[in-house]
């Protein structure tokens, strides 16, 4: 049973006002919460203290480039009733139960635990400072304990209004702390920004120890990720977007509900590119004006305790408790949305390939419940990785590099529904279709120039 046949509270004619608008906005901000945990916090920081102000354009497209991509596969959703897994699963190509498509993003995301390991372990290290009872290893398993008691009985409302909340408070935070450097021996000049754009790329010896390539993790992780752009429509389901227009229908009042539902979409998206991005860009900036200058670069267990030479530079000492607080907040709320996230994908992944079957919300809903107990266990296990002598960073920039693989995928696929499968009275601008194709094709190439270092590590 797709999604969108699932019956809603009934077909709802979208706002017409921007601030009508804006009360329903809400998908993009929990896919917020998941980018600004690892992507942000900690590969785009880490990257700025490793590379200092000369990729600072590689953040800024990273961030805008992709926003088009989700727009589209929202777009098509609205207009199908697809979920993003059904979309891929329509792709021409080979199958083996499911599509080829699918089976690749089952892959990345199951390697993709090893990056939801360290971040929960990154989590158990910030309440390991704070409280001091147990070490991260321990702190891990219990953190993904209670994301499962808060998600278990919750419903799409759960997930946003927590998202929201705590994306909110360290965004305001990172971005104060940014400005504030200005007063700082740290002080960011016109120079330094210039530098940034001057479309450098990294150099090959700059690697994580013991992971993978950072310039090819922030490409894939940075903004939007692969699977964040899946997890979309999920989401927009979850909402109502897709549902409240009903069943595409050839009639003019469809195409107007449907047109009515795509511009606040379009609003959601928007809302939070500005939101992620003036974050993301204060997090590189700090790594870049604070962490560079003293040639700190996380590694080994404290990620955090390394990280917080950002705040105490700017807010004095005492700011280290804030931003130990401030992270396990944004790093929580990562794990918790990945949770959620995964817990609506697998079984939807499982049905396509034959393995169970869904008919009715009821079954949705008690699948939900069983992979959200799958996937807390999951990520508890993927905790303990570090065991084997393998840093947190390490694994979490690892844990994304099989994502970054699964981006040209992504984009391709949404570029094949733009022009295959999309209803044609539902058809983009000609500017969104030039902002799609720019971030097929830039996207695609900045992908594949950041692979060039990892291969000639080895």
């Amino acid at each position: 049973m797709e999604l969108s046949a699932i019956p809603a509270a009934g077909i709802r004619q979208p706002p017409t006002a921007f601030w009508q608008r804006i009360r329903y906005i809400g998908p993009s901000l929990i896919l917020t919460a998941t980018l600004v945990g690892s992507g942000e916090l900690i590969v785009t920081t880490a990257f700025g203290a490793q590379a200092g102000f000369r990729a600072l354009w590689l953040i800024v497209a990273a961030c805008f480039l992709k926003v088009a991509v989700q727009e589209e596969i929202g777009r098509y959703t609205i207009s199908s009733g697809d979920t993003s897994l059904t979309a891929l699963n329509r792709l021409p190509g080979p199958s083996l139960g499911a599509g080829w498509a699918v089976w690749a993003w089952l892959i990345a995301v199951l390697l993709g635990v090893i990056q939801l390991g360290g971040i929960a372990l990154t989590v158990g290290e910030c309440l390991s400072e704070t409280i001091g009872l147990f070490e991260p290893l321990i702190w891990g398993p219990i953190v993904c304990a209670v994301c499962l008691v808060i998600l278990f009985n919750g419903r799409y409302q759960v997930v946003e209004q927590v998202s929201t909340v705590l994306v909110s408070v360290f965004s305001i935070s990172i971005i104060v702390s940014a400005l504030l450097i200005q007063w700082t021996p740290y002080a960011i000049t016109w120079a330094q920004l210039a530098e940034g754009f001057s479309f450098q790329m990294p150099r090959a010896a700059e690697f994580v120890e013991g992971g993978g390539g950072i310039a090819l993790a922030v490409v894939a992780a940075v903004g939007l990720s692969a699977t964040e752009i899946i997890y979309y429509p999920y989401w927009c389901v979850e909402k109502g977007y897709a549902r409240w227009c009903g069943p595409n229908e050839p009639t003019d009042e469809w195409e107007a509900r449907a047109r009515g539902w795509i511009r606040v979409m379009q609003l959601d998206c928007i809302f939070a590119m500005v939101i992620y991005t003036t974050t993301t860009v204060a997090f590189y900036l700090l790594g870049a004006a604070v962490l560079h200058a003293q040639q700190i670069v996380p590694q080994k267990m404290e990620i955090i305790t390394t990280l917080s030479a950002m705040y105490t530079e700017t807010y004095g000492d005492w700011a280290y408790w804030l931003f130990v607080g401030c992270s396990f907040l944004v790093l929580f709320s990562t794990l918790f949305v990945s949770i959620a996230g995964y817990s609506r994908l697998l079984p939807d992944c499982f049905r396509l390939m034959g393995i169970i079957q869904i008919d009715d919300e009821v079954s949705r809903r008690l699948w939900v419940r069983r992979f959200l107990v799958f996937c807390a266990v999951l990520f508890a296990l993927g905790s303990q990785l570090t065991r084997l002598d393998i840093p947190p960073l390490a694994m979490i920039v690892t844990g994304i590099l099989p994502i970054a693989v699964l981006l040209p995928i992504v984009c391709l696929a949404v570029v094949y529904l733009r022009y295959a499968r999309l209803d044609e009275r539902l058809r983009p601008s000609v500017l969104l279709d030039c902002w799609l194709w720019a971030s097929v094709i830039l996207t695609s190439l900045i992908t594949l120039r950041a692979f060039q270092p990892l291969l000639e590590r080895f």
